[in-house]
């Protein structure tokens, strides 16, 4: 994808491999929260996992081409939809402090999409794993009641 003019996400600029990635993982997130908390959940994970640095996870902000995605025409066209039907682990949503991820409807989307196909869902925050580690606070209560009816873009 290097030396051309052609627009492309960080992954396939910065991957030596020529063929698609196949994803282990998809995070579910909002970027409202803090980049810290978020790199701490993917370190947890891979800890709990025992995964290497080898291990393919999918990022929106990474994985999307930032300058034109093709989103599709529908939802099950868009990337999102795509990379949730390759990952081998299904999907891990990350909760941060502010739980603004359970108020972001891609992240129900996302959800919805992972409970449809039958896939493992996680539930993080930087913390730890919900169920794991992390089994009571205000996360946990949040998480509980939640609304999917209450969610915006």
């Amino acid at each position: 994808q290097r030396r051309t003019h052609r627009p492309y996400s960080w992954v396939e600029f910065v991957s030596t491999v020529q063929q698609q990635q196949r994803p282990y993982i998809m995070f579910s997130h909002s970027w409202s929260g803090r980049f810290r908390d978020f790199m701490a959940v993917v370190d947890k994970m891979a800890r709990d996992n025992s995964l290497s640095g080898q291990t393919g996870i999918w990022v929106c902000t990474f994985a999307n081409n930032q300058f034109g995605e093709d989103f599709g025409v529908c939802l099950r066209g868009s990337p999102f939809y795509k990379a949730l039907e390759e990952t081998v682990a299904g999907l891990l949503l990350v909760v941060d402090r502010q739980a603004d991820s359970l108020n972001r409807i891609w992240c129900s989307f996302e959800l919805h999409a992972t409970m449809q196909k039958g896939k493992l869902l996680q539930v993080y925050t930087s913390a730890g794993k919900l169920g794991g580690k992390v089994t009571s606070g205000r996360l946990v209560a949040a998480v509980d009641v939640w609304d999917v009816r209450r969610t915006e873009a």
